[in-house]
């Protein structure tokens, strides 16, 4: 198509409004994730499983570190007040399920005294963390 004097009409706009919607999305999804992410204590190496289910962000996590220093949110508890602190969180959570990440080095009586604590406190079910082992892909020759 030729303008009004044989030269083709070019466009020096640019519409950055998709450009800017899609960055906007991506400022609210890290600001959402990232105290999610920050709860997680960085120095628990869960054991190995062969086989799990997919956690889901609605379900509260206590995590046990090597020295049996238990953490509910993130907040180090003492063993003596964790029902206490689970039966106060209880009410906020959409789901009654517990997930303790335990590190493979720590003591499975603090494992095993969270759960308990965890069904004293109202939970409904509770599930022991691991990290899933991928089984080496075979190659093809």
């Amino acid at each position: 198509m030729a303008a009004i004097g044989g030269r083709p009409k070019t466009f020096s706009d640019i519409n950055i409004t998709p450009l800017t919607d899609v960055f906007l999305v991506l400022l609210v999804v890290v600001i959402i994730a990232a105290p999610a992410l920050s709860n997680i204590q960085k120095g628990i190496a869960t054991p190995q499983v062969n086989k799990a289910i997919t956690l889901k962000s609605t379900w509260l996590v206590a995590e046990v570190d090597k020295s049996g220093t238990v953490f509910i949110g993130g907040v180090p508890v003492p063993e003596a007040q964790i029902r206490d602190v689970l039966a106060a969180k209880l009410p906020s959570l959409e789901e009654k399920i517990l997930v303790v990440r335990g590190d493979e080095a720590s003591q499975s009586g603090v494992v095993l005294s969270v759960m308990r604590a965890a069904k004293e406190a109202g939970f409904e079910q509770g599930f022991i963390a691991g990290q899933i082992t991928r089984l080496p892909s075979a190659r093809i020759p």
